[in-house]
């Protein structure tokens, strides 16, 4: 692993990220990769953006197999300042979306909103589940907001991991691996 500091945020860049996206890269046999690295980069570029709208900023970017991951600085934010950083990087999504989908690209266009809608999901890795995390968090103790939120994750992947075992017998293994990696996420 390397930790770098770049103005007062520490970025974590660890080998098993690099790996996950050389092995995305090396099998990508339908010419999606980079596009969708582009819509993940766009996604995450939003956040950090909307946490300098704020006045705020990151205290930590950690590059991992899990994902990027941004920790929030020492500054809390309101609640509404918070879904707005949350919520960020899938409006970035759909917007580039909507965008490329009226320029002619639509392959681009359906990754960016796939890219946008899959974080909008309610599982607790997500940034919809931080967002209905805190929304439960407003109504009932912390404990029973993320037990909640663990149970609805865990109630999600069952019919994307069954539906990725379905497919994989016609040997696209997309969803199967989604799945598998989001079940790992969200046992974190």
């Amino acid at each position: 692993m390397i930790v770098i500091e770049i103005h007062n945020i520490r970025i974590r860049l660890t080998f098993l990220f690099f790996a996950l996206i050389a092995v995305f890269l090396l099998f990508d046999s339908h010419g999606i990769a980079l596009t969708v690295v582009a819509a993940a980069f766009a996604h995450e570029t939003a956040h950090g953006l909307a946490f300098a709208l704020v006045g705020s900023r990151p205290e930590e970017i950690s590059l991992e197999f899990s994902g990027i991951r941004m920790i929030g600085g020492r500054r809390i934010l309101s609640l509404g300042r918070e879904y707005f950083v949350l919520a960020a990087g899938s409006g970035v999504n759909i917007i580039t979306a909507v965008f490329m989908y009226l320029c002619g690209y639509e392959r681009a266009a359906m990754l960016n909103m796939m890219t946008g809608l899959f974080n909008l999901l309610p599982m607790s890795s997500l940034d919809g589940g931080k967002m209905l995390t805190l929304a439960l968090e407003s109504r009932f103790s912390q404990y029973t907001a993320r037990i909640a939120v663990k149970i609805i994750s865990y109630a999600l992947l069952i019919p994307v991991l069954a539906g990725g075992i379905y497919l994989a017998f016609g040997r696209n293994l997309t969803l199967l691996a989604t799945g598998i990696y989001m079940t790992i996420n969200n046992a974190e």
